[in-house]
Parts: structure tokens; sequence; C-alpha cells
């Protein structure tokens, strides 16, 4: 019997029918031979074998195949060596927004969870940095900012004035760009009362009836005879 280890399923294949034999392939995993490489055969080389004999020829199919892990909502270092265990290597860590999950916990993974993979495959990490982006919310309606900051998860506290009317926001106590979550912002509101406009008062037009000066009579000319 041959030795054939080492050798692609293909080449030992060829080179046992030549010698006579009937080879049998036969797939295991291995993180150690190539895949498609011959692992062993059985019987083992040096082995006396008869013409026509099967033999065992099992070629690697490539590292094993392993699920996933659902690591979201782990913190960092527990995710990482929950993947590890599972036979994966942690690759790149990134961090993202979020108005609810904790810093430094895991948002999602690269490829992701529930899929298989061969062993040895990188994972990568999206990890939440704690913070929120704040918008820039003045000049807009009191219950349009509100509404947008809590969807953020932010506390609003409104500040009315009464120096100006119509409930849009004059000023935001916390200025845009990124804050930690939850944070409180003061919104400064116009909260005066809108006065109805008053017309102005038109005189009273004059009543009607006949005029009076020079127009109230015409005196012709005395036409009385001499």
């Amino acid at each position: 019997m041959p030795s054939v280890a080492g050798q692609t399923y293909k080449d030992a294949r060829q080179r046992l029918l030549t010698r006579g034999l009937t080879p049998v392939g036969v797939g295991e995993s291995s993180d150690d031979v190539p895949k498609n490489d011959v692992i062993r055969s059985e019987p083992g080389s040096g082995t006396s074998v008869a013409r026509k004999q099967e033999v065992r020829v099992v070629y690697s199919t490539g590292p094993e195949e392993v699920t996933v892990p659902d690591v979201g909502s782990a913190a960092q270092d527990a995710a990482t060596e929950q993947l590890e265990d599972a036979g994966f290597v942690v690759g790149a860590v990134t961090s993202d927004y979020s108005a609810t999950i904790p810093e430094g916990t895991v948002m999602s993974t690269d490829p992701a969870s529930g899929g298989t993979l061969p062993k040895g495959s990188v994972i990568d990490l999206v990890v939440s940095n704690g913070k929120v982006q704040l918008p820039d919310v003045t000049q807009q309606p009191f219950t349009t900012a509100d509404s947008t900051l809590r969807g953020l998860g932010l506390t609003v506290q409104g500040s009315p004035t009464n120096v100006c009317a119509g409930n849009t926001v004059t000023q935001q106590s916390v200025p845009r760009g990124d804050v930690p979550q939850g944070s409180t912002v003061v919104l400064t509101y116009c909260a005066a009362s809108v006065q109805p406009t008053r017309r102005p008062d038109v005189p009273a037009a004059p009543s009607g009836g006949d005029d009076g000066g020079n127009g109230a009579g015409f005196q012709g000319d005395d036409d009385g005879d001499d």
C-alpha cells in the first residue's frame, strides 16, 4: 500500500487506481490539513493489500463548521471569551451610538450570529459607546423638539418664557453633538399668549344732509324792470 497522505485527494485516487486498488473517499474536518488534502489511508501505507481491494482515503474538508453564538447584549470581554471558546477569532471592534444599550455592550457581530462558519473565522464586533447624537432642535415647535429628544432616550425639561409667543424653542441647554445616554436637556420656548390683532379706530363718516356755507342757496340777478 503506497503512502498518499499529504497529497490531494484527486492525485491520491489516481495513484491507487494505477496500482489496481479501489479508493473510497471519506471526508473529515481538520484544523491542520488543508481542504481536499489526504489525512490518512485505511489500510495505512506499507500494508500488504490485494488487487482491487477497497482503500478508504480520508481527506480534509477543512476546519469544522460551528455556529456563531449570539453575544448580543453581552459585555465586550464576555463576548470575546465566548467567541474564542467556540473557536473563532475576534477581529475589529468598532463603536456606535445607542439610546438604550449600555456602554461597552455588544450591539451586533459581523458575520451575524446563528450562521455556521469554519473554526478560526474572524468575527468583528460593534459595541455601544454609551452616547447619542443630540441634534439642534431650536426654531422647532416645543412639542416636536420634545418628542425628538425623548425618542433618543433623553430627559427634557421645558423652560417657558413670556418674551415671545408661538411655542417655538429658542434655546437648548446642551449644544448639538455627542452626549451621554439619558442626559437632561432644558428647552427654552416661547409661551406668551398670542393677543388678537386690534384694528385701528376708524373715524365715523359724516352724516348726510344739505351742505352749509356758500352752497346753501343761490341768488340770481335781479331782472326787475327799470
